[in-house]
């Protein structure tokens, strides 16, 4: 039995880009250890969703660079040991006065959060 999710040559491109890899996904998922229809099914599923609630309508997919770097801030922050400015602006290849920017930002967001329980 072949592995390889296989779709009409009719079925939009980027719908079949979608389901296959989803498809290669939940195949190489060490923990899934998914059977090939099964994984099929889930793709294809995924796929027609998107066909039938987006399709047809201009949808702007954003690239998430903002959720990227609220990531890496994170990290950032949680690494931050109070004195290794230095340390990280290496780590994260940027200044380290970047690295005090994006610091500063993630404690106003946690100190915020903490005194809106205040009220």
């Amino acid at each position: 039995m072949s592995s390889t999710l296989i779709l009409d040559e009719e079925y939009p491109e980027v719908l079949a880009d979608i389901a296959r890899e989803i498809h290669s996904r939940l195949m190489d998922h060490p923990l899934l250890k998914l059977e090939h229809p099964i994984a099929a099914e889930v793709a294809l599923g995924v796929a027609e969703h998107v066909r039938k609630n987006i399709g047809g309508v201009a949808t702007y997919i954003p690239r998430g660079l903002g959720y990227e770097l609220s990531v890496r801030d994170r990290q950032m922050f949680e690494e931050f040991t109070g004195d290794n400015y230095h340390q990280l602006a290496r780590k994260y290849e940027l200044t380290e006065m970047r690295v005090r920017q994006v610091i500063a930002h993630v404690m106003r967001i946690e100190r915020a959060k903490r005194q809106q329980n205040l009220f």
